[in-house]
């Protein structure tokens, strides 16, 4: 017999706990252990007729959730512990590494496999289920995250355990069982989706709990948070995991796989729009000593009527910050840096710093131009060539933009190191009072031009150094669609 107590987390289980407790055969661990949230069905008989204990259970919607509350208010005497799901079976196979491993073991703790089974039958395919469910009582317990009832899960789900020691592995699989219907499957991972995103939504903005994140955590908060990570997570499925080996079985699994990561991808969004819905403060984050604004479209066009020097940093422009000091006192003293960088916004992601929303100067130029701010006249364009000249202002035009000879500027070649002024520009805009002034000469100039001509002008106009966003409107570069601006990655479609 195993030094070993399994406990088994259950709630209305009698449909499939039966077969779970029938896995475990007389004589293998020491001590077998429900622990009940109040179920009406027969899952308490159940119990009983198996010769298990039945622990009740009633959840408080605060720490410690059902696993944790049970190792600290019934410590196992025996020397391990394993979590098994009331829809789980322990097979032949699994039941015979653990009788030779442990009894020998100086691990501190074991990952475990699982076959998942859908629609009828296993599934060779997929992502696979892999858990740290088996450790030494007293090497830990599972992680410990602060919530105000998310949801209605009173057991920990997605939270890992935190154990000292060596962790090894048992590479026989455990059976993973739905056999509740796809009604039940959809309906647990709407509940598993709404915690997801909400843990996301607070560690994201949390350094000490980003501090924590495991690489694969990391990634995880990266694809999570651009709208593509439902396709990403079933292309993962179906083809990079092998999901096509299961047939039309895995291509469903996969697609309800992407569901799931669309569910949480809409969640984590809704929850961002409620925190700043009724506020008119936009929030700033850092990134390399700057502010970068995570900041709603309303908002920065609110920013805008109210002049200002509003940025749009590119990524080759933040790679110069540490040896171009008026680059980088022009992002310092600017109002308003907007999040331009979308390999920036992705690497922030992926390395648990949260990242603000996405608004980059092409997205602020689509919103004040849809805005209609600009269709009573009043603007100043400084555009890069004449050749753009004529192609963006013939845009322009036929959008209803009020457009004169004397409303923009050629620019010269300027310097890509030191300051960057342009007295003749600066007449210009001191004779015509334009209340907004873009900046489309791109390559880093238009941050250091902007604060320069905000630090000469007698008034306070909008200055957006917008770069090249308006040539992919345009049409006098490859257009960028709003799908991939949003998703952060048009620079992709540059390269």
């Amino acid at each position: 017999m195993l030094d070993l107590t399994i406990v088994i987390p259950a709630k209305n289980a009698q449909a499939h706990l039966k077969e779970c407790l029938a896995s475990i055969p007389a004589g293998f661990a020491k001590r077998i252990v429900v622990i009940d949230s109040g179920s009406t069905d027969g899952t308490a008989v159940l119990t009983a007729t198996s010769g298990a204990e039945l622990i009740p259970f009633q959840w408080d919607g605060k720490f410690p959730k059902k696993r944790n509350w049970f190792l600290r208010n019934h410590p196992p005497e025996t020397r391990w512990v394993l979590f098994l799901d009331a829809d789980e079976v322990l097979t032949p196979a699994f039941r015979g590494e653990l009788q030779a491993t442990l009894p020998r073991s100086d691990k501190a703790g074991y990952w475990l496999h699982y076959t998942i089974h859908f629609l009828g039958g296993p599934l060779r395919g997929g992502y696979p289920l892999k858990k740290l469910a088996l450790f030494r009582v007293g090497a830990g317990e599972y992680e410990r995250i602060e919530e105000d009832r998310w949801s209605a899960l009173d057991m920990e789900v997605h939270e890992h355990p935190v154990i000292a020691g060596e962790v090894g592995e048992i590479r026989a699989r455990i059976d993973h069982r739905e056999t509740t219907g796809i009604h039940d499957f959809v309906a647990k991972h709407n509940e598993y989706s709404s915690w997801e995103a909400s843990r996301l939504f607070l560690e994201q903005r949390s350094t000490a709990r980003r501090q924590r994140w495991t690489w694969k955590q990391r990634a995880k908060s990266l694809i999570v948070g651009t709208p593509l990570s439902g396709p990403i997570y079933f292309l993962g499925s179906f083809v990079l995991l092998g999901g096509f080996l299961d047939g039309t079985r895995g291509l469903l699994f996969a697609m309800l796989k992407g569901a799931y990561f669309n569910e949480v991808h809409c969640k984590l969004r809704e929850l961002r729009a409620a925190q700043t819905r009724g506020t008119d403060a936009p929030r700033d984050l850092p990134l390399l000593g700057i502010r970068i604004a995570d900041i709603t479209p309303e908002q920065a066009l609110r920013k805008a009527s109210d002049g200002g020097l509003i940025l749009a940093p590119s990524a080759p422009g933040l790679c110069t910050l540490e040896r171009d000091a008026e680059y980088r006192e022009a992002l310092r003293r600017s109002d308003l840096n907007l999040a331009d960088s979308g390999l920036a916004i992705l690497l922030m992601r992926m390395f648990g710093l949260g990242g603000p929303r996405r608004l980059s100067g092409l997205g602020f130029l689509r919103e004040i131009i849809g805005s209609g701010q600009l269709a009573h006249g009043g603007t100043f364009w400084v555009m890069p060539s004449l050749d753009s000249a004529r192609t963006n202002l013939r845009w322009l035009g036929g959008l209803g933009i009020p457009i004169t000879m004397q409303d923009y500027h050629i620019a010269p070649t300027y310097p890509r190191k030191g300051a960057v002024t342009d007295g003749e520009l600066l007449g210009k805009l001191l004779q015509r009072r334009p209340s907004y002034i873009f900046l489309c000469t791109g390559s880093g100039s238009q941050e250091k031009l902007g604060h320069w001509l905000m630090e000469h002008l007698d008034y306070r106009p909008c200055i957006a150094g917008i770069g090249a966003a308006i040539a992919f409107l345009s049409g006098d570069q490859t257009p960028i669609p709003r799908w991939a601006d949003r998703a952060c990655i048009g620079w992709l479609l540059r390269i």
